[in-house]
């Protein structure tokens, strides 16, 4: 079962302690390598074809009576406690926030492919704040966090560039190429404020 550096800064992110919510889990790896380390997993897909691959990889490395598998619709009815953790991983960030939407308790571990600074502002307005947050390069750049509850005043540029994040030049570079060809098209003075920041603190 091959693990990218991706999906082990995710696993890296997972408290000891709770149920493991993965919803969205696609092919079942994060899920399946959490139940080999004993933890109680529920894999949760919309679709019930990459629903069958995580319970097929579960039965390989024979896990799956240890498992709960749902095809639905993000949590449904499932109840969430304080201690229980959510993996949302490989979705946009308009996505992730419906499905989150209710949400309220809990540990998040995030990783939107787009929109992350809305995910950031919408989760902070929730009550949740950024326990740790990784960027990764992995073929593309990645932006892995772990939400909790609780409240922190974060910046504009915190919420565009990470808090954590924006401590990596090679990642600031990338944005700040990203950012530029935004404010071409938009010459929107918010985003041209981040750029200012970026140059800033680029070296």
């Amino acid at each position: 079962m091959k693990i990218t550096k991706r999906m082990k800064t995710i696993l890296s992110f997972v408290p000891a302690k709770g149920n493991i919510f993965d919803i969205g889990c696609d092919h079942g790896v994060i899920a399946v390598n959490l139940a080999l380390n004993r933890r109680c997993v529920t894999a949760i897909d919309i679709h019930e074809k990459a629903l069958e691959k995580a319970i097929n990889l579960s039965k390989e490395h024979h896990v799956y009576d240890q498992m709960k598998f749902y095809v639905q619709d993000g949590i449904g009815d499932i109840s969430i406690s304080k201690e229980d953790t959510l993996i949302l991983t490989g979705m946009g960030g308009y996505t992730i926030m419906h499905i989150l939407k209710k949400q309220t308790d809990g540990t998040l571990i995030i990783e939107a492919h787009t929109d992350i600074p809305l995910v950031r502002k919408e989760l902070s307005k929730k009550g949740f704040y950024i326990k740790d947050e990784k960027v990764i390069f992995d073929k593309k750049w990645y932006v892995i966090m772990k939400w909790e509850k609780g409240n922190i005043s974060y910046s504009e540029e915190d919420y565009f560039l990470g808090p954590f994040c924006k401590k990596n030049q090679d990642y600031l570079k990338y944005l700040k190429s990203k950012y530029q060809n935004i404010y071409e098209k938009s010459k929107d003075k918010q985003i041209k404020e981040i750029l200012d920041y970026i140059e800033k603190n680029t070296i």
